[in-house]
């Protein structure tokens, strides 16, 4: 592999709208993996390593028994064996070739003889190749390229075989397959056609079988090389696709907790700390190439600057960092099993019909004018409008509970009422409908519902929260109206709306007079259920200030992964509804702010929540609008057609989590 030093390959970079790929890495918080199931002693990595690290050129006697080797162990844990042979044309002749295509059977969408359909199996590929090139001067082991590479993707197969029960996976919507290339290796000099000899076949292969399909189906592709030499940092090459840089991070988060957890040789972030994405700058040619032209996404797993050893003599089993290999091990069977155990989908599902998402405004309005009056917390108005959100929710269909309590606030005690709203489908719901609030995993859409005192006007508060609260309305209707319970029964996730009270401040914001109705809920599943209630929060959807002229969202936890993904999703939908004319936009106006660097981030109802590690997607605009805190903030200073926009944008995002079982 060389380095390339034009930009040739970034016009392959951005993932459009492929309703056929499934996110990889959905979940923020990592699993609860058993770190001392990492461990493993360098012998063991040894007995897969010494039989893979020799002389093992294309088309020799060599390449064949290592071949043997690779299947023989991945047919004993239990994978599914397919071979893709071929004749290569090489500047020394034609060369007999060989790629192992290993899958492991389980999950959905696979025939009755346990093979795999590839028309219809969504999959993440570990690949490496277990060639070694050609040199006529001397034996060239490539030790760390890449038998290092390939004893590794064994030695996960083996770590799943011992650690894993599959039956856990049986309704995995993506699988897993391991692809060992043949012919990576240049004979003479690296070209388009003497490199690459195996990953170019499978892929035309691919293309002439299954056309893009076979490629629209692979949810990322993490090619390993160059494992275990004396420099392992990996940079981040493609930091600009979502699911390439959302894997990055997940690596990232894998070494920070093994850190924390002394479970690696380092004491601070050394392998994957290029969060920037400054590889890009450096893309390095190897077998994902004929992918990346396929758009399928990539982590290319290959150190910055390569071994001292690449391609020399010394490139031996002796010179390896023991160290690096044992980080290296117990951060890729990490993330194996991240990906394994994320079998939740975050993509386009296809099955949104647009005219389904078009309602007037007059009936929005219907909804909306009940709360735009002055509701403060404590006060006969906000309990009114408590009680119209209240029975609104529950005629839709959804199970309300009440969190009542008394605050202390600058005006003395106040009584107020969070009201919590689970939309009743899926699994984990008792016989009586009663949501298990710890062993359900859920998506929660929030608001506040009170309006803030200001002595010397009556503040109506449209933006500051009624648009919002009746846009959750307006979902649950749409919900009630459009969707098929029955379809949902196996749903991995529940949906929650919650209407906070409290949110403003009496007087002046600071952390106790703020936020009250947040504050006393997140307080609540603390006290009753610990970190559990809170690691069940897949996603904290946060709505506020919405319907003024001011509606662009900035990307306020574009640092987390989830929180990336859910603010990407909403980028992807707005462009589909502008691509299809169903808003008032004719381009990126809402979520175009795909990088999110350097948002100073807002202060609301999520903080609580934020604080216990749940990824949130604030949806509050920047800068906020002109009529806030003012008595303009009323309804006839409202922005009709954002508000249109936003209620198509929401619904087929809350579409999208719904289908995303």
């Amino acid at each position: 592999m060389d380095f390339i030093l034009k930009f040739l390959l970034f016009s392959t970079l951005m993932v459009g709208i492929r309703p056929q790929r499934n996110n990889v890495v959905h979940k923020s918080r990592l699993s609860s993996l058993k770190l001392e199931s990492l461990e493993s002693g360098y012998d063991d990595f040894m007995k897969f390593l010494r039989p893979i690290a020799i002389p093992r050129v294309s088309g020799t006697e060599n390449n064949f028994k290592v071949r043997n080797y690779l299947i023989s162990q991945m047919q004993s844990f239990g994978w599914h064996i397919e071979m893709d042979n071929f004749t290569a044309k090489t500047p020394l002749g034609d060369k007999p070739m060989s790629n192992i295509i290993a899958t492991l059977p389980i999950g959905r969408h696979f025939n009755s003889d346990q093979t795999p359909n590839p028309l219809v199996l969504n999959r993440v590929i570990f690949a490496c190749h277990y060639d070694s090139k050609y040199f006529p001067n001397f034996d060239f082991i490539a030790a760390t390229d890449s038998a290092v590479p390939c004893a590794m993707l064994l030695d996960m197969a083996k770590f799943l075989f011992e650690n894993s029960n599959l039956e856990q996976f049986s309704n995995l919507i993506r699988h897993i397959q391991f692809i060992f290339f043949d012919g990576e290796e240049a004979f003479k000099d690296w070209t388009s056609t003497d490199s690459l000899y195996g990953s170019r076949n499978y892929a035309d292969k691919l293309s002439k079988l299954h056309q893009q399909t076979a490629f629209d189906s692979m949810d990322l592709f993490v090619l390993m090389d160059l494992f275990g030499g004396d420099n392992s940092k990996f940079p981040n090459y493609f930091p600009s696709d979502p699911t390439s840089r959302n894997a990055y991070l997940l690596m990232n988060r894998i070494e920070k907790v093994l850190i924390k957890k002394k479970a690696l040789s380092k004491s601070s972030q050394y392998y994957f700390k290029d969060i920037q994405g400054n590889g890009r700058n450096f893309p390095v040619d190897d077998d994902h190439r004929p992918f990346l032209r396929k758009n399928v996404p990539i982590l290319h797993l290959i150190p910055s600057p390569f071994p001292s050893v690449w391609h020399t003599q010394w490139d031996t089993v002796e010179s390896l960092n023991q160290d690096h290999i044992q980080d290296m091990r117990k951060m890729m069977k990490y993330f194996l099993m991240e990906i394994l155990n994320n079998v939740i989908r975050s993509r386009l599902s296809g099955s949104v019909k647009i005219s389904s998402l078009q309602s007037s405004y007059t009936e929005f309005y219907s909804l909306l004018k009940p709360i735009a009056n002055i509701r403060v917390s404590g006060t006969s108005s906000n309990a009114k409008v408590k009680n119209f959100l209240a029975s609104q929710m529950r005629s839709y269909g959804w199970r309300v509970e009440l969190d009542n309590f008394n605050a202390h606030t600058p005006y003395g005690l106040k009584p107020m009422a969070n009201i919590i709203a689970t939309y009743t489908i899926g699994k984990n719901f008792y016989s009586n409908i009663y949501a298990d609030p710890v062993s359900f995993n859920r998506v929660i859409f929030a608001c506040h519902y009170d309006s803030k005192f200001f002595r010397s006007f009556a503040f109506v508060g449209a933006t500051d929260s009624a648009v919002p609260c009746a846009i959750l309305l307006d979902m649950a209707k749409f919900l009630n109206e459009n969707i098929n319970k029955n379809q949902f029964l196996k749903l991995n996730r529940h949906i929650q709306f919650i209407f906070f009270d409290g949110e403003e401040a009496f007087k002046t914001w600071s952390a106790t007079d703020s936020l009250y109705g947040s504050r006393n809920y997140a307080d609540k599943l603390s006290r009753q259920y610990g970190q559990k209630a809170f690691d069940s929060m897949d996603l904290f959807v946060l709505l506020d200030l919405l319907g003024g002229y001011s509606s662009s969202f900035p990307n306020y936890y574009w640092s987390n992964p989830t929180s990336n993904q859910a603010y990407l999703l909403m980028n992807k939908i707005e462009q589909n509804l502008i691509s299809q004319k169903a808003l008032s936009k004719s381009r990126l106006y809402y979520f175009k702010h795909i990088g999110g660097r350097n948002v100073r981030q807002v202060d609301d109802d999520h903080k609580p929540f934020l604080r216990k590690n749940v990824p949130v997607l604030h949806l509050i605009p920047s800068p906020f609008p002109s009529v806030w805190h003012t008595e303009r903030d009323n309804l006839r200073n409202l922005y009709p057609k954002h508000i249109q926009d936003l209620r198509k944008i929401l619904k087929y995002f809350l579409l999208e989590i719904l289908n995303n079982h």
